[in-house]
């Protein structure tokens, strides 16, 4: 992702104030540009992630949905969506579920009301980029254990000068 390019979003979120007010916080922000599909459930997130034709930079999902709530709805994205960073937009100010949920896979927790643009542009740049160090370092350490478990012979050596 460049800096010049469109961050897509898929925001899930089934009030439909809440999600135009995260649609202006966003269009407020000058550089980066961002294009925002919404899904008012999460089958109907699901069923948009699996689409051939989309994909998506980062997930802003909130915990509260018609056919799923709490910490089964980060869960349930997780396992959909697992290569895809993701940070919970939730209308709970807990810490206890801010740490929850970041242990289940999400990247940042912010709570409805407390956020304005600047702050859901960094959280949601930051994901992404947190996300594409994670991958870096998982693709680097398959390519060690797969090196690690090539080798067939080998020997130590050691030598005086």
């Amino acid at each position: 992702m460049s800096d010049s390019a469109a961050i897509r979003v898929l925001l899930v979120e089934d009030n439909p104030g809440d999600a135009r007010l995260v649609e202006i916080l966003l269009s407020e922000v000058d550089s980066p540009r961002f294009e925002i599909t919404h899904a008012g459930c999460l089958e109907e997130a699901i069923e948009l992630l699996v689409g051939e034709a989309h994909y998506y930079d980062v997930i802003l999902l909130d915990l509260s949905l018609p056919d799923s709530s709490g910490l089964e709805t980060v869960s349930r994205m997780r396992a959909a969506a697992a290569r895809t960073p993701m940070v919970v937009l939730s209308g709970q100010d807990d810490e206890e579920t801010a740490l929850l949920s970041v242990g289940r896979g999400a990247q940042d927790y912010l709570v409805k009301g407390q956020e304005d643009g600047s702050l859901m542009v960094h959280s949601l740049r930051y994901a992404i980029k947190r996300h594409q160090t994670e991958e870096e370092l998982r693709q680097s350490e398959e390519r060690f254990r797969l090196l690690v478990e090539g080798v067939r012979d080998y020997a130590n050596f050691m030598l005086d000068p």
